[in-house]
């Protein structure tokens, strides 16, 4: 209290007393908050890890999201136990480098496992948020977020491999997993994706009952893709798309509520590896992802001859930077030079 005092010394001569009194008063309480924080961070210093790890996933709104955190940090705290960290106040303690090296001496420890890059990284970016949610929260506590940028445990890869199902491919993997009652459930999904515009595996896996509109035929969809917009969209729901969902909707075989997810206790990682394992299962001898969906439907409308507006409208894209990505049509097949025939 004393020092913010201090500072203002210089010009309290300049002021009446009724000004004075008003900076005493700001002084005062700004101590005061000051002692409250402090008294915040020390309360939660005792609190374990794990009781901060369920703080952060109550904040996180996606279900997906709070999965996949949940398996990451977990398996992060219990490495922590091993080093004798069991409390926030012994994460307090350590220095900003020394943080860092216990973090990137776990995702050494994760490779040294044989887990790939790719998912090495995703972890690696789910610790930096939990850190710089512990960061935000208890700024007294946790005073720096590690920056883990080490060469070693970053992958590159392109999307713009990703393959694209033949209609023939296509066709033989849905006949496949429709024919076969265990798989019922990801023929469902598929086809979904497939039917409004190629959607992300993460917008699927988030509609819920109340987005699908079987009266008015239509399908609200908010892009799963990082952005400011969060615009709700809304695309058409065919009919044979009605009939998927209601047959699916039948089969499950209890009553539903409006805001039950469609495709609840799926994850991305389980759909992604059941499509590649069922890919080979259908006999087809190609490498595809649930992002090969994406990629089919834009180069497929392309191939029909559809405008860039109309595949915007479907894929929900930005700019037709994006379709021009996705698309795999081969340039000879769909060529205005070819196809105006100016030569006739």
């Amino acid at each position: 209290m004393e020092i913010l005092r201090e500072q203002t010394k210089g010009i309290t001569h300049q002021l009446n007393p009724v000004e004075n009194d008003l900076i005493d008063e700001f002084v005062k309480i700004n101590h005061q908050k000051k002692i409250s924080e402090l008294k915040h961070a020390a309360y939660h210093s005792r609190s374990t890890i794990r009781s901060a790890i369920e703080k952060y996933l109550n904040s996180r709104v996606n279900k997906n999201t709070k999965l996949a955190h949940r398996s990451d940090l977990l398996q992060f705290n219990q490495f922590l136990k091993e080093n004798n960290i069991k409390q926030l106040k012994h994460l307090a303690q350590l220095p900003a480098h020394h943080l860092k090296a216990l973090c990137e001496s776990w995702l050494d420890f994760l490779l040294q496992n044989k887990l790939s890059k790719i998912t090495v990284q995703r972890k690696k970016g789910t610790l930096q948020r939990f850190f710089k949610y512990l960061n935000q929260e208890l700024p007294q506590l946790i005073t720096a977020v590690p920056h883990l940028n080490s060469e070693k445990h970053k992958t590159f890869y392109s999307r713009a491999k990703t393959n694209a199902f033949t209609k023939s491919e296509w066709k033989l993997l849905i006949t496949y997993l429709k024919n076969n009652p265990k798989t019922y459930r990801l023929f469902v999904v598929l086809q979904t994706a497939m039917s409004l515009g190629g959607r992300r595996v993460g917008e699927i896996l988030s509609l819920k009952w109340s987005d699908i509109d079987f009266f008015s035929d239509r399908v609200y969809i908010v892009p799963s893709k990082k952005r400011e917009d969060i615009t709700t969209h809304v695309l058409p729901l065919t009919e044979s798309l009605k009939n998927i969902l209601k047959e699916y909707r039948k089969k499950l075989g209890y009553k539903l509520k409006t805001d039950e997810r469609v495709f609840k206790k799926e994850t991305q990682q389980r759909i992604d590896s059941k499509i590649k394992y069922y890919v080979k299962k259908a006999g087809i001898n190609k490498k595809f992802s649930f992002h090969s969906i994406r990629t089919s439907f834009v180069t497929w409308a392309n191939e029909a001859g559809h405008s860039q507006s109309e595949i915007l409208n479907a894929t929900l894209h930005k700019s037709t930077k994006m379709i021009r990505y996705y698309d795999q049509t081969e340039p000879m097949t769909v060529n205005s030079i070819i196809k105006l025939r100016m030569d006739e």
